[in-house]
């Protein structure tokens, strides 16, 4: 997806602002979610050697990066040994040598050629010229790439000043540099202040383009993915629910974009926790711990109040396509999942989704072809993680995902220190575990070899 602040700088040279997301069962948690990839595109302007930047984008289209940088790179070697050539030859191959090295996993390797790139252009046009900004925000975020935060922050900092230089003081050309400072600063445990930034940067793009404007909503809509990775609930809701009043207003012929939304909106409220139990283990929490259950999240009511808008705008739509409606159909189970205290209901939404896609096999095994986790409350860590001699802790689970939605057969592969989580974790799992399970042939089916991974904060014994 391209970034909103994307923008062709000069003829040939475009800056991509790759976003992705992720809930790996495994980790049973969000992701990181955000910025997670700068490249840049430079398409040369001689046809002599168009054929070989089309070979090369074609092998990084294709999952073929070790083509498209042996490509690269022997049209470097070719340009080398050239007596002239044009410099935005030698840019493109640059350019296509850096996405094939972020490809294979490379960040380094791809921070130095873009700095090379980056060299090339400041030749060409002065090193505080517009044209700068995309190889340096490429840069900043290979560096943010190889866990090189301070390096990515200068060069996210100085690409924003060229910005503001040359597009002015509240341009949207500043975000992506923004973005590459908020990153970096998340990177370096300054995460306020990566907050701040991505803040700002949505307070400027509502001043150029208006805070009732439909093209405010892919702005809105990273932020709320970027709060619900860090577990800021209440700001992705409040979020949230402003992208769900501009859809309204400005998207109404397009009801799946709301039904998205509100699904989205419903599994934050689903995610909340007592707040007794996101402070460290105290008595008091352990014997809240003893007898939670999910139903006594307070999220549940609010919840099921979204999911019910949902079902009302599905049935004012009922020629939506099988898919949108099978989505609902599993959202609403996934709650009666995660706070009914048998799985019946959740498993008769998911049958219906089931056959709702019955001329749609792929849609099928997308959304109900593997476990999805729902709802775990993790024990509180023993320690709060700013606690003197505090360090880290990790505990490893593996378990099957029934049929019923419930975590069984549990085993400890990899203990936590000293044991100190071990029994809470289990008994967790075991209590608040909720997971959409595997469909198969229209039927749940159990699932072995699910795996947890739980860190923490606690204080060695002496």
């Amino acid at each position: 997806m391209t970034h909103p602040s994307s923008r062709l700088l000069a003829p040939g040279l475009l800056i991509l602002a790759g976003v992705a997301a992720g809930q790996p069962l495994e980790e049973g948690s969000a992701g990181e979610q955000g910025l997670e990839e700068l490249a840049v595109t430079v398409t040369p302007v001689a046809d002599t050697r168009l054929d070989l930047w089309i070979l090369a984008d074609a092998a990084l289209a294709d999952g073929r990066p070790l083509d498209a940088l042996a490509t690269a790179e022997g049209w470097l070697e070719a340009l080398r040994s050239a007596s002239s050539a044009p410099a935005d030859e030698r840019e493109a191959a640059l350019s296509l040598k850096a996405r094939a090295q972020r490809a294979l996993g490379d960040p380094d390797g791809a921070a130095e050629t873009y700095l090379e790139l980056l060299d090339a252009v400041e030749a060409r046009h002065g090193r505080l010229a517009a044209e700068t900004m995309p190889p340096m925000l490429a840069v900043g975020g290979s560096f943010n790439a190889a866990g090189r935060h301070a390096e990515a922050l200068i060069f996210g900092d100085q690409a924003r000043h060229i910005a503001r230089r040359n597009f002015g003081l509240f341009s949207t050309e500043q975000i992506a540099a923004m973005h590459v400072m908020a990153a970096a600063n998340d990177g370096l445990g300054d995460r306020t202040r990566g907050r701040e930034l991505r803040e700002e940067a949505l307070e400027i793009a509502e001043r150029r383009l208006g805070e009732d404007s439909a093209e405010l909503l892919p702005y809105l809509d990273e932020l709320a993915d970027w709060y619900a990775g860090r577990g800021l609930t209440v700001r992705e809701r409040r979020t949230r629910e402003r992208i769900l009043g501009l859809q309204r207003e400005h998207h109404a012929d397009q009801p799946e974009r709301q039904l998205e939304t509100l699904r989205q909106i419903a599994r934050s409220w689903q995610s909340e926790v007592p707040a007794a139990l996101r402070h460290p283990m105290d008595r008091r929490s352990a014997r809240q711990l003893a007898r939670l259950s999910p139903s006594a999240s307070p999220g549940a009511r609010p919840a099921r109040e979204v999911l019910r808008q949902g079902e009302s705008l599905l049935a004012a739509h009922p020629s939506l396509p099988a898919v949108e409606q099978a989505r609902m159909l599993i959202a609403v189970g996934d709650w009666h999942m995660i706070f009914d205290p048998g799985p019946e209901e959740a498993l008769a939404y998911y049958r219906r989704a089931w056959t709702l896609l019955a001329e749609d096999e792929s849609a099928q095994q997308a959304l109900l072809g593997r476990p999805a986790t729902l709802y775990f409350v993790p024990p509180p860590s023993p320690i709060t993680a700013a606690a003197a001699g505090a360090r880290d802790g990790r505990l490893v689970l593996s378990f099957t995902v029934g049929a019923d939605g419930r975590a069984s057969d549990i085993l400890v592969e990899e203990p936590s220190p000293e044991g100190t989580m071990d029994q809470a974790t289990l008994r967790q799992l075991e209590t608040t575990g909720r997971y959409r399970p595997r469909f198969r042939d229209g039927e749940p089916v159990a699932i072995p070899g699910a795996r947890l991974t739980h860190p923490f904060r606690y204080r060695p014994a002496d």
